[in-house]
């Protein structure tokens, strides 16, 4: 019988740009930059309609996310969700997390391909 998957759930309405995600990540996994398992990508600057100026931070985790797996197992979450301090990154089953997207534009699921770090 196959387990429950289990993703992450990112808002991008949410995201500051603070890059805690990061951080946390490099702390959780002891890994440089060059194996990060997510990354904030700024978007814009680009003009809105009413003519003001809007930009978009996208976490966008990577080859090299896990889910933090060895923090999972254990009963924890991710480092990346337990850091965010604002909403954008939320952990759950992909069911769970489904249900989140009513009426949002701006969200990305994500469920690693494979347990495997490289």
């Amino acid at each position: 019988m196959m387990g429950v998957e289990k993703a992450l759930l990112i808002d991008y309405e949410y995201c500051l740009g603070c890059s805690e995600c990061e951080t946390a990540c490099l702390a959780a996994h002891g890994s440089g930059p060059e194996a990060l398992g997510i990354k904030v990508t700024k978007l814009g600057p680009w003009k809105t309609r009413d003519g003001s100026w809007q930009y978009d931070f996208v976490p966008i985790p990577t080859d090299w996310c896990d889910l933090c797996e060895e923090r999972t197992d254990r009963g924890s979450r991710p480092a990346c969700a337990r850091r965010c301090r604002y909403g954008a990154i939320t952990y759950g089953t992909v069911d769970e997390l489904a249900a989140l997207f009513k009426g949002k534009s701006k969200m990305l699921l994500f469920s690693p391909k494979s347990s495997d770090r490289r």
